[in-house]
């Protein structure tokens, strides 16, 4: 997929709501204004007990504070490669989640080149996503947690990734965060674990 969103710009190549065991992989997404792909909604509004950001903004007034969850979770991102996205827009990145997804793996993408964009955005009120065994070249902040102190992001795992670069906003033990095993690679020396997801990401040809 590519040159997609021309006229609307701030439009996503791949765009996943509120479902329930999707799997979004082996897609390669170029040359996009914006994110390349997109997973949940609602900025946690509407996961249970509501953010008290929007009770702050007044959005309770005009809906209920749900005490169960949405049917977001359970979803796949996996085998996908990014690369030349956020050539235009701001605030977005290779992969951009929103609100709670238990049960999430987003494992084994490549994002590179970004103009200096995330790799894995966790806006907010993004929960329980595991990042694992992703690629990361060329990039800003390669996995990036938009928090608060009275929004709901956290709990988020992160995992055995390969980065050119060490740059990143989430710390282990922060708000429920675990991270372990990441690997900052320079002057292009990709061990054969990341040169394999490297390879292997994008469209499979039969």
């Amino acid at each position: 997929m590519r040159d997609l969103a021309l006229d609307y710009r701030d439009m996503t190549a791949v765009l996943v709501t509120y479902a329930t065991n999707a799997t979004v992989s082996h897609n390669e997404i170029y040359d996009m204004p914006y994110t390349g792909i997109a997973i949940g909604y609602g900025w946690g509004t509407n996961d249970p007990g509501g953010s008290q950001d929007y009770v702050n903004r007044g959005l309770y007034d005009v809906q209920p504070v749900y005490t169960t969850p949405t049917t977001l979770k359970n979803l796949r991102i996996t085998g996908n490669y990014l690369h030349d996205v956020m050539r235009t827009m701001d605030d977005g990145a290779c992969i951009y989640t929103l609100s709670a997804a238990p049960g999430t793996l987003v494992d084994r993408n490549y994002c590179a080149d970004n103009n200096g964009h995330y790799g894995i955005y966790h806006d907010e009120g993004s929960r329980d996503y595991t990042d694992s065994n992703n690629v990361f070249r060329n990039t800003g902040d390669w996995d990036h947690e938009n928090s608060n102190a009275t929004n709901n992001t956290g709990a988020l795992t992160v995992t055995d990734n390969w980065t050119s670069n060490g740059s990143i906003s989430l710390s282990d033990g922060v708000r429920g965060n675990g991270m372990t095993g990441t690997v900052v690679v320079t002057d292009d020396k990709w061990p054969r674990g990341a040169r394999q997801v490297m390879k292997t990401a994008g469209v499979h040809v039969r």
